[in-house]
């Protein structure tokens, strides 16, 4: 029964990732069923409920493992999760510190709550302990990314895509819409934006791309300088018929994965027709709200404020460039985004080249869950409470304004 159990708690969680909250509802119920101990299907199940904004039914149900002596992490943070959400920040310290406390956990394995507890704590105005929280959080995944390696792949990009080359045929049927730029810009609340338009179909952060680039023999970017026209058009069709799998008659298909923004060289030869959004946001709130937020382990520059700082400046050197060599793309300010939401959501879509629809400013009350660390806020109405977040940390970002140089913003501004 356990290993039934097991395997139905799995099938939770990946319908659970793919929207399907009721699917995946009904996988954990049924792992219950036959296992009512597992706890990975007690967490599923509420981070489920949670979603769905039955946060009561959540705590009742993760109630009982929480308040014993031997409670895993996957319920804690489903727990801290739901008391996030009802802005109940206090507790959530408080029960989390305890956990720790209980559980002798190591600061990696604990990383996940850390960072929670640091929200928290900056929601209470509690900022110096919020920054501890963060850089115990970042501590042991610091020095796993190597500058040096990323500045000079920058170079061969910018040397390899000089101008916009040779590219395939425009792609019949669906349009695809590239949403890119530093991660915490934005990406996720514009990809809600755009998948409220029922002619909109949103596949988050896709593989499908970087994938396809893995597959060239060589080394990017080189390997694609040869490709003929034909190959070019082919490359292009096996990326739509990945990424439009469940589109139905949408006519666009948005992929958020913020990374792209290194391959729209690339892109622009393989899809000519794709329309990419270049999400923009102030230099010290993006990097602040990396460092505060576990990223995943290839993104290791996000855990050390200097790394942080030369990687967001060799983002913006290499946007320079696809902006100077010509390549079409429309940028978008978070904090014009959100100040000022439909103007700049109808300037989106009618870019974007559909008619303008009114559920795009309902967003928030999509179905869909947006499974990013930005998953708790797109669920809400747009707000202006994370403009110059980062100034409140100014002394504590030191590091990060020397890496930034001439980027870093007034404190003022």
């Amino acid at each position: 029964q356990p290993f039934e159990a097991r395997n139905h708690t799995r099938l939770g969680t990946i319908l659970r990732i793919n929207d399907e909250g009721s699917a995946a509802e009904a996988a954990y119920r049924e792992a219950l069923r036959l296992d009512p101990r597992n706890t990975d299907a007690i967490a599923g199940l509420a981070d489920v409920m949670e979603s769905d904004g039955r946060s009561d039914e959540a705590m009742e149900l993760l109630r009982p493992t929480i308040e014993s002596d031997r409670s895993p992490l996957h319920p804690m943070l489903s727990w801290t999760r739901v008391l996030s959400g009802l802005g109940q920040h206090e507790q959530l310290v408080r029960d989390a510190r305890r956990w720790m406390d209980r559980s002798g956990t190591s600061s990696m394995q604990a990383a996940p709550l850390l960072f929670r507890v640091g929200n928290a704590l900056d929601a209470l105005g509690r900022h110096d302990e919020a920054f501890e929280a963060w850089t115990t959080a970042n501590t042991p995944f610091r020095g796993r990314w190597n500058d040096t390696l990323h500045a000079e792949r920058t170079d061969s990009i910018i040397a390899c895509f000089a101008e916009e080359g040779p590219t395939g045929p425009p792609s019949a049927g669906v349009t695809p819409i590239f949403i890119v730029g530093m991660f915490r810009s934005g990406t996720t609340l514009l990809e809600q934006v755009l998948a409220a338009h029922p002619n909109v179909h949103a596949v988050g952060e896709s593989p499908a791309l970087p994938a396809i680039i893995r597959s060239l023999p060589g080394s990017y970017p080189n390997n694609t300088i040869e490709l003929e026209s034909s190959r070019l058009r082919d490359l292009g069709r096996e990326y739509l018929q990945q990424v439009s799998a469940g589109a139905g008659t949408s006519s666009h298909v948005t992929d958020k994965l913020p990374m792209n923004y290194m391959n729209i060289g690339f892109i622009d030869r393989i899809l000519p027709d794709a329309r990419i959004l270049h999400c923009r946001r102030d230099p010290l709130d993006v990097c602040l709200s990396c460092y505060s937020n576990q990223m995943t382990s290839n993104l290791a520059f996000t855990s050390n404020l200097e790394s942080m700082g030369r990687t967001y400046s060799e983002y913006r050197r290499l946007m320079n460039h696809w902006s100077a060599a010509g390549y079409e793309m429309l940028e978008v300010v978070y904090e014009e985004l959100v100040s000022d939401p439909e103007p700049q959501a109808r300037r989106i879509v009618e870019w974007v080249g559909l008619d303008w629809h009114p559920a795009c400013m309902d967003y928030h009350r999509s179905a869909r869950i947006a499974q990013t660390p930005s998953m708790d806020q797109v669920r809400q109405p747009m707000h202006t409470r994370s403009i110059h977040r980062s100034r409140a940390y100014w002394d504590h970002l030191a590091p990060l304004r020397a890496a930034l140089g001439d980027l870093t913003p007034e404190r003022g501004s």
